[in-house]
């Protein structure tokens, strides 16, 4: 009788279990390659937002497991051959490796393949594949596609009255901000509370920060509604609440505001969300309504530009070697640079 191998029941447990993270975690679509392993290859993911399909995909790569004693530190090494990593830094579709680590608790770690991989090629064991994982990998995902892509927004300052304060002024604006609705196209509702407004406001900030923050306000509402593609994010530790989990990660948006009299500023947005749902998430419907996310507002700063300076010559005089040769150009002036340099005293 037909009988299955150890290695091809331990495969298949992997790719279950990242089936179960994706579908019924992330509530995403993996359109397997199962039993395809020579083309090396395991599933394609795509997004889904809401029950609607985004135009957005990557690959993914199963290895499944005893991986508790390849430890170095947080990493460990990942079972990885030279002509596949070759093939995926080749693709024109992000590829995501995946780990399974089947010594219980069941767990899978997740890397995302860049040109500059090489082998050895080691697993963090804090990138952890789970059901709250959804926003760090694809935004990971739409850095590494969009890395050369900055996005640039038509933005505005706050308008403060004369003889009125500006934390006066702003603290009435962000008020208005709560009352009203705002949405991101692609991690939906989005709510501004007031502890997004005590940590722009903070004491351990400067108050020239703190007043720049309070300026470009005006400009955050278009900001999320073009802003798609986070430069990082970090998932916080999950917390256990009762029978739900809640997954916190912080998405970080860095677009250039372009801004009427004055100059371009770049601004550091940061955007809170919480993904709340049961802990026995494998085992739940799909369609479980208990299952809820939400977006908040959570920090505001502009980046400060960095400034050129002129290099000093060899003397100290502060005056870049080309800027003289420019200057002494005329045959008057070197003249006369020659005769200072011959009588110093002079």
């Amino acid at each position: 009788m037909p009988k299955s191998t150890t290695s091809q029941a331990t495969g298949d447990f992997g790719e279950t279990y990242v089936r179960t993270v994706i579908e019924t975690g992330w509530r995403c679509l993996l359109i397997p390659h199962w039993g395809r392993d020579r083309f090396g290859i395991d599933g394609m993911v795509i997004d889904v937002v809401n029950g609607e399909i985004q135009p957005f995909q990557f690959n993914v790569q199963i290895k499944t497991g005893n991986f508790t004693g390849r430890k170095r530190s947080t990493d460990f090494l990942a079972p990885v051959h030279s002509d596949h990593l070759s093939f995926w830094k080749q693709m024109n579709v992000p590829v995501v490796l995946v780990c399974v680590d089947t010594t219980p608790p069941t767990t899978a770690y997740w890397h995302l393949i860049t040109p500059g991989d090489t082998l050895p090629v080691y697993m963090n064991r804090r990138k952890i594949l789970g059901p709250g994982s959804r926003d760090v990998v694809i935004g990971a995902v739409r850095k590494a596609v969009n890395k050369n892509q900055d996005l640039t927004v038509d933005g505005k300052v706050l308008n403060v009255p004369l003889q009125s304060g500006v934390r006066k002024v702003a603290k009435a604006y962000y008020r208005r901000l709560k009352s009203e609705l705002h949405s991101h196209p692609i991690y939906g509702p989005m709510q501004f509370t007031w502890r997004g407004w005590r940590h722009i406001t903070r004491r351990k900030r400067s108050i020239k920060k703190i007043a720049h923050a309070m300026q470009l306000l005006p400009s955050v509402p278009e900001v999320i509604k073009l802003a798609i593609n986070p430069v990082s994010s970090r998932e916080l530790e999950p917390i256990e609440k009762g029978n739900y989990t809640l997954s916190r990660t912080l998405l970080v948006f860095e677009p250039t505001i372009k801004i009427p009299h004055r100059a371009d500023a770049r601004i550091r947005l940061v955007i809170e969300r919480d993904t709340i749902f049961p802990s026995d998430w494998a085992t739940t419907d799909p369609k479980d309504p208990r299952r809820v996310q939400v977006c908040r507002f959570f920090s505001l700063s502009e980046i400060p530009q960095k400034r050129k300076k002129m290099k000093a010559d060899k003397n100290g005089s502060g005056v870049s070697a080309e800027f003289q040769s420019k200057m002494l150009s005329s045959e008057p002036l070197r003249m006369a640079a020659l005769a200072a340099k011959n009588n110093p005293t002079a």
